[in-house]
């Protein structure tokens, strides 16, 4: 994958860097002020239920498994980008074999305490400490 994003790189000058850069930064800053009003934001945590490991098998064009993990993690993404604090909470389990499905719930910027928080209170009230998913056969 390095070397995917090397290659990648190399036919991108300067000026597209800091203007990708600039954008990105104007985009977080947008978002931030979006969600500014909320203690904390509710959002799926993957696009899809989780994948066996080989869903992400690197033995193919390295591009293509960036675009399957980036699919995937879609609702993650933007946080990463905009450096908001996240958390992911098991509050569900697949009915087969009990796969835990999370939820995110992301703050504001520097205010994990609130999370943090609010995690706690989600677990007392559905405890998990407790649950494991069952291989399948």
């Amino acid at each position: 994958m390095t070397r995917a994003w090397r290659e990648f790189g190399r036919g991108v000058s300067g000026e597209q860097l800091a203007a990708a850069i600039t954008g990105m930064h104007r985009a977080a800053r947008h978002a931030v002020r979006a969600t500014s009003g909320y203690d904390a934001v509710l959002t799926p945590t993957l696009a899809t239920l989780p994948q066996p490991h080989e869903f992400f098998d690197e033995s193919g064009d390295p591009l293509d498994n960036l675009r399957r993990q980036s699919a995937f993690s879609a609702f993650t993404s933007p946080y990463n980008m905009t450096g908001q604090p996240a958390v992911n909470v098991p509050l569900y389990w697949t009915p087969q074999s009990g796969i835990p499905v999370g939820v995110s719930l992301v703050g504001r910027p520097a205010d994990e305490a609130t999370l943090i928080a609010l995690s706690a209170q989600l677990e007392e009230a559905h405890p998990w400490h407790d649950r494991y998913a069952r291989l399948l056969s």
